[in-house]
């Protein structure tokens, strides 16, 4: 069994373009610390959005983007992307818990070309590629973290045999407001918040203001800890607006993944504001229920207290005991 994660961390921050590509191990140091790199070639198409917008200089622009770009289209500002073009490009994927180099824009990185990106890493696991001795795997299971979720989803509703499971944590379909959530992050440049850690990301990337308004969005008192709180934020990472964007864009890929027979469980903070509006219980339900009526296991767990980030809860091990219950029980 190999537990493949599409975490937000896979997603904000591993994503290269390259004219070669390299797949040869390599060791480096980050924070003192020794890791193993891969670099993963994968070429993929996709049929993604072209930006259109502005691309702002400072945070002044990035406010005031984020400000047109969540107000009601009767207001007539321009969209921040054009219409769908099919592109065929090679990507390197790091696999690795350092800091990688990062080339691709941020005004380009988006789950329309994620998802085929997911979608190779799963099919070249599956035969043993990158697992070493380990060898071909006897299942491949899916776990997802909030944008992780959403590739997650996506992928099972193109390819539903794909994969053998899929865990989907702070996910939910119902209840939130995604304008209300951009303007909540507050965005700044990442790179103009962090030189040393964001400095070789362009514009495109960014990051919460500080650690209030990452309170804000991922927890809920009591149930975290001021520390943990500022660990989160000391230790965050960049994203991609094109990621934030691509979520509530007309081109997001299809979510109804009713012909997905493997078991999957979602499971949310009971009080997670970006994905239920700040309340799980009688929201979180529908539509995913009808997207994964073909599941052979299809559960819904709301974690009490908790909100967005379940990794930092108090009660994060009540999360994990149900993942593990709910992977057992189907025999992984």
């Amino acid at each position: 069994m190999l537990l493949f994660s599409s975490l937000q961390i896979l997603s904000f921050g591993l994503l290269l373009v390259a004219s070669e590509a390299n797949n040869i191990p390599t060791s480096s140091s980050s924070l003192g610390s020794r890791c193993v790199d891969y670099t993963i070639p994968i070429t993929v198409s996709s049929d993604s959005f072209k930006w259109t917008g502005p691309k702002w200089n400072g945070d002044f622009g990035l406010a005031d983007f984020i400000t047109s770009a969540v107000t009601r289209p009767e207001a007539g500002f321009p969209p921040a992307f054009g219409n769908l073009t099919r592109t065929t490009d090679l990507y390197q994927i790091t696999g690795t818990f350092c800091t990688p180099e990062i080339a691709i824009s941020g005004f380009v990185n988006q789950i329309n070309i994620q998802v085929p990106i997911l979608a190779a890493l799963a099919k070249d696991l599956r035969t043993g590629k990158y697992t070493g001795n380990t060898g071909a795997p006897s299942s491949i299971i899916l776990i997802g973290h909030s944008f992780g979720s959403f590739i997650s989803n996506a992928l099972v509703a193109a390819q539903p045999s794909i994969v053998d499971a899929i865990i989907m944590t702070g996910y939910s379909l119902g209840g939130g407001n995604s304008n209300l959530v951009a303007e909540a992050f507050a965005p700044r440049i990442a790179a103009t918040q962090d030189r040393e850690k964001f400095g070789r990301l362009d514009a495109g990337y960014v990051t919460t203001a500080d650690v209030y308004s990452t309170v804000n969005e991922f927890f809920k008192a009591p149930d975290y800890e001021h520390d943990a709180a500022n660990f989160v934020e000391d230790t965050k990472q960049a994203f991609a607006i094109a990621e934030l964007l691509s979520l509530n864009s007309p081109f997001l890929p299809s979510l109804n993944a009713s012909s997905f027979a493997g078991p999957a469980l979602v499971i949310s903070g009971e009080y997670d504001f970006i994905l239920c509006g700040g309340y799980c219980p009688g929201v979180i339900q529908d539509p995913l229920t009808a997207y994964f009526a073909g599941s052979k296991d299809f559960e819904i767990s709301i974690l009490p207290g908790t909100g967005h980030v379940l990794n930092f809860a108090l009660n994060a091990p009540a999360a994990y005991s149900e993942i593990f219950a709910f992977l057992g029980k189907n025999g992984f």
